[in-house]
């Protein structure tokens, strides 16, 4: 201590002006004359305030005018800064979507959905979320069974915020109930048990009868031939746990063989692959297809299709790129449709009205009636030899 003490009185003098100097220079320094009015933090973040370096959000006008307003609705002046407000919270798509139309004061401000927020959004209408818990729209239990994925999916009970299924009749008010066989309740969501399937929809018309891996699939082919797709279009024999087109003798016991002339399996489907196929089917009769074609009938000759339905009824009486087309008028006029609804002229490869049809003879007639007038001299309009009063 005595030795600090005897320094300092030693260089006494020296530090004392050392001290004044400093002074001098602290006093006498360059000051930033500008005002926060001036800098570019006044034009984008709306600090006018204040003076630099520690320049402020005084007023809501200077935030007005900011483009920090326009670009992220921070319009508001709060604790020395621009902040968002409710109303460009409610400007924005996330409010009628998810109910996001508060603004939440951060930093980072942000839009959040309040206690009144949800009940009127999209979100509360199409999934049930329809109650505000931090921040967000939650679910409700009316909200859940007014909701789309309740009649759909049977996700019908609320729990802890969200839309589930819980219980079998949840499931079993749902369309995917009555379309996939999902009519029991299982973690939450609607799947189908090991009974489902086999009294499903999915069994009766696709042979889908037994459950597995929470779907219907088709297990036997006994479940397929039983089945309505089997009598239709012929898929009846399992293939990749659904019912497939295998064999030719089940393409030709369908319907599909009778009316369209699809009796032979090709790429995995019925098809046409004799002209016999489409000379034995409706189809040859009703519209002229009575040639097979890259697996399907298509017209090929006059004769077919002049013997066909749509020549008698239609007028399409002439083979033309692989169907039945109108190409005569009087074809046209023999037609069913010319008698009922006036289609009596061929055009575009069928039957129209033609509302200049009839004008042709009508003009003729009004000519002729003319040129009689003109060759004997006409005749003068009578006149009344009653004597006037």
């Amino acid at each position: 201590m005595s030795t600090l003490l005897s320094w300092i009185r030693r260089w006494q003098s020296t530090l004392i002006v050392a001290g004044f100097l400093a002074g001098v220079l602290y006093f006498t320094r360059d000051r930033d004359t500008r005002k926060c009015a001036d800098l570019p933090v006044c034009a984008e973040l709306g600090k006018c305030g204040g003076a630099p370096p520690e320049c402020k959000a005084t007023s809501d006008d200077a935030c007005k005018k900011a483009r920090v307003c326009q670009s992220a609705g921070q319009c508001h002046a709060v604790g020395d800064r621009c902040v968002i407000t409710d109303d460009w919270c409610q400007k924005q798509r996330s409010c009628k979507a998810s109910g996001q139309c508060t603004a939440q004061i951060g930093p980072p401000d942000q839009c959040i959905a309040g206690p009144n927020d949800c009940q009127g959004s999209d979100i509360c209408k199409s999934d049930g979320l329809c109650m505000s818990r931090n921040g967000q729209c939650a679910a409700t239990a009316d909200g859940c069974r007014a909701s789309m994925p309740c009649q759909r999916d049977g996700l019908c009970s609320e729990q802890e915020g969200r839309c589930l299924a819980l219980t079998r009749n949840d499931c079993e008010t749902s369309e995917n109930c009555f379309k996939q066989a999902k009519c029991s309740a299982n973690g939450g969501i609607c799947k189908p048990d090991a009974d489902d399937c086999k009294t499903s929809a999915l069994c009766q018309k696709y042979g889908l009868c037994k459950t597995k891996d929470g779907s219907c699939v088709a297990d036997t082919d006994e479940a397929c031939l039983a089945s309505e797709e089997c009598k239709l279009n012929g898929r009846c024999r399992v293939k990749q746990n659904t019912c497939g087109t295998v064999k030719d003798e089940d393409c030709a016991a369908s319907t599909k063989c009778k009316e369209e002339g699809r009796c032979a399996v090709r790429y995995g489907v019925c098809a046409s692959t004799e002209n016999s196929h489409c000379r034995n089917s409706d189809v040859c009769k009703t519209q002229g297809r009575c040639a097979t074609d890259n697996g399907r009938c298509i017209a090929t000759q006059n004769a077919d299709c002049r013997k066909s339905d749509l020549c008698l009824e239609e007028g399409r009486c002439f083979a033309d790129k692989s169907s039945c087309a109108a190409q005569r008028d009087e074809d046209c006029k023999r037609s069913k449709v010319c008698k009922e609804k006036g289609t009596c002229t061929a055009k575009y490869s069928r039957c129209v009205v033609d509302f200049n049809y009839g004008k042709a003879d009508a003009g003729a007639a009004t000519l002729g009636t003319q040129q009689n007038a003109k060759a004997t001299g006409g005749t003068k309009p009578a006149t009344s030899t009653k004597p006037k009063p």
